[in-house]
């Protein structure tokens, strides 16, 4: 369950997931529960996609937020290399940016497209740390900015250039009205 809540003047935004093991099919929980002992309740209950990627490039664990967001159980998420979730027109900087953490940099707000399960694509921000051989990554859902800035793309409609004469009527119409 989806859970957002806004302060009286819409300044303050908090969006979260809430999940109980009855939002999880049975299939996925039952996969997790020994796995999942070994990470704290946050690797549980964030809504960002967690997971630790392995040199070759499949995930060797998941958390729940990967179901949650993407529809995909953990056995099916960690069977298939990452790059086979991919947008196309994504996979070459996504390869350039797997070269980058093998050598050793992490990855800051690098973004990109998954496949959910149903087949469209959400927008990811992604932070990962090379570590040991292996790579801790966190992403986080953003498809909703990135339609919002869309939006506002299609609505920007350039005003007309202002000439001294409306400039002033503009300032002298806000100061009657005050």
């Amino acid at each position: 369950e989806r859970i957002e809540s806004q302060t009286a003047q819409n300044k303050e935004v908090f969006r979260g997931v809430h999940l109980n093991d009855s939002d999880l099919p049975t299939a996925y929980s039952n996969e997790r529960s020994g796995r999942e002992k070994k990470y704290s309740m946050s690797w549980r209950i964030t809504p960002d996609l967690l997971g630790v990627l392995s040199g070759s490039g499949l995930f060797e664990d998941t958390n729940p937020a990967w179901f949650t967001t993407l529809g995909w159980l953990p056995k099916e998420i960690e069977s298939q290399p990452f790059l086979a979730f991919i947008h196309p027109d994504d996979i070459a900087k996504s390869k350039i940016a797997f070269l980058e953490i093998q050598a050793g940099k992490p990855i800051l707000k690098f973004e990109n497209r998954y496949r959910h399960k149903d087949g469209n694509y959400r927008w990811l921000s992604w932070n990962a740390i090379p570590e040991d051989g292996r790579f801790f990554c966190n992403a986080r859902d953003i498809t909703a900015e990135k339609e919002r800035e869309a939006t506002l793309r299609t609505c920007e409609t350039p005003l007309p250039q202002s000439t001294p004469q409306r400039e002033f009527c503009v300032v002298n119409s806000k100061a009657a009205r005050q």
